[in-house]
């Protein structure tokens, strides 16, 4: 997986931002990349209701607003997903830890038996 600046990317007829998209992964990851197994692509650019990407940036103070209710608990459910990481919010590395968050939540409510 790899996401593609839109200002660059999004402009291109679906035929070159596969051509490319495949050379640069050839670059990266040697010749078994030139032979995709499948091949798809989104242009976040143009999707109406998420411009700009898969985590478009919050307006003017809306994280520090509404951000803690994204985590917060409700009675014995946590929440956890690449928006509710820390840090690297909106990518794999931010789910994987968000997930380490929520279970540590977890572990710790059950270790003072809040439960």
């Amino acid at each position: 997986m790899s996401f593609c600046d839109a200002r660059g990317f999004d402009a291109f007829h679906h035929n070159e931002r596969r051509h490319r998209v495949v050379h640069h992964l050839t670059h990266l990851y040697g010749e078994p990349a030139r032979h995709p197994i499948d091949y798809t692509d989104f242009c976040w650019g143009n999707d109406t209701f998420a411009p700009g990407g898969p985590n478009p940036a919050p307006g003017p103070t809306v994280w520090t607003t509404f951000g803690r209710f994204l985590r917060e608990p409700v009675g014995l459910i946590h929440w956890a997903g690449t928006e509710t990481a820390d840090e690297t919010s909106g990518t794999m590395n931010g789910a994987i830890l968000s997930g380490q968050r929520a279970a540590a939540e977890i572990a710790a409510r059950f270790n003072s038996g809040r439960v």
